[in-house]
């Protein structure tokens, strides 16, 4: 019964995240990427990925403060090194449970580009972390939706170059 609520959980998470994905701007994709973390984290918690619960904590406090534009280089810092001693002190998953660690603090480095196609690959290279995360801890259904998710992201993407491109003509 805890797979399955959890894997529900894991859905709602994921339905949000393509829609972040489909975003251009980096406010919205924060905004519904905050919303998504906290559905993820109670599907992780259920399935005792207490890595990337823990994550998810500083990933929705994090997002916040830049959408506030607080988000500084020492907050960066103090950001990453907190996050690096919860995550190694609750990793339960071995060396498994040092990807949310390094999805966190790669995604934290970029996260105040101003450049919204850096941002994009930012975001889409997180995904395909999450995705190899979500298979070995079993949250299959977050799974299936961060393929979509990376593949609506790459439509953004390409969508986003070529309109670079135009008005640059």
């Amino acid at each position: 019964m805890k797979l399955i609520i959890a894997n529900i959980l894991g859905l709602i998470s994921a339905l949000i995240m393509i829609y972040a994905g489909a975003k251009k701007e980096k406010n919205k994709v924060l905004k519904y990427h905050t919303i998504h973390a906290l559905f993820g984290m109670s599907c992780d918690l259920l399935l005792g990925g207490y890595p990337s619960v823990i994550s998810n904590i500083f990933t929705i406090t994090r997002n916040i403060l830049v959408n506030k534009n607080k988000f500084n280089k020492l907050l960066m810092v103090i950001f990453i090194i907190l996050a690096s001693i919860s995550i190694i002190y609750f990793n339960n998953l071995g060396i498994i449970g040092y990807i949310p660690l390094i999805n966190f603090i790669f995604y934290t480095v970029f996260i105040n580009t101003k450049d919204n196609i850096v941002f994009k690959y930012v975001f889409i290279i997180s995904m395909i972390t999450w995705l190899i995360y979500d298979l070995i801890i079993k949250a299959y259904s977050s799974a299936i939706f961060d393929s979509i998710t990376i593949i609506t992201s790459v439509i953004t993407l390409i969508s986003m170059i070529r309109n670079k491109k135009k008005t640059q003509i």
